[in-house]
């Protein structure tokens, strides 16, 4: 049987130990987009259009205009990684917390993988 070779290749420190930082195409994609999505759009340093708004929504009311602009942010973070394309996104809200599930299929492999992301009004991470 043929060996998969790794068409993406990647570091991080969340959620591994540091002997074996490397991430390879699905893990790392999916944590690329999780990175996106956990950092609050202007704080990237030269990179004022990085991150998401999400942050700067949770103690508005969730009408419509704010799940369409949650929505609109999550659409155009997806969209901007031509690993992934969106299949669906859902927004929820419960006491104290704001809640995101995307829908996504990850294109080299046509996999399909929920991304939720809960964002708590009491923390500053998911």
């Amino acid at each position: 049987m043929a060996r998969l070779t790794s068409t993406f290749r990647g570091y991080s420190s969340i959620g591994t130990n540091f002997l074996s930082p490397v991430r390879y195409d699905l893990d790392l994609a999916r944590q690329d987009l999780l990175n996106h999505f956990n950092t609050r759009k202007g704080e990237r340093i030269m990179l004022p259009e990085f991150g998401s708004i999400v942050w700067d929504m949770l103690f508005e009311p969730l009408d419509e205009r704010t799940k369409d602009l949650i929505d609109e942010d999550v659409r155009s973070i997806i969209g901007n990684d031509p690993r992934w394309t969106l299949q669906s996104v859902t927004i929820t809200e419960e006491p104290n917390a704001l809640n995101i599930e995307a829908i996504v299929t990850y294109n080299p492999s046509g996999e399909d993988v929920i991304l939720p992301l809960k964002y708590d009004k009491g923390t500053t991470t998911t």
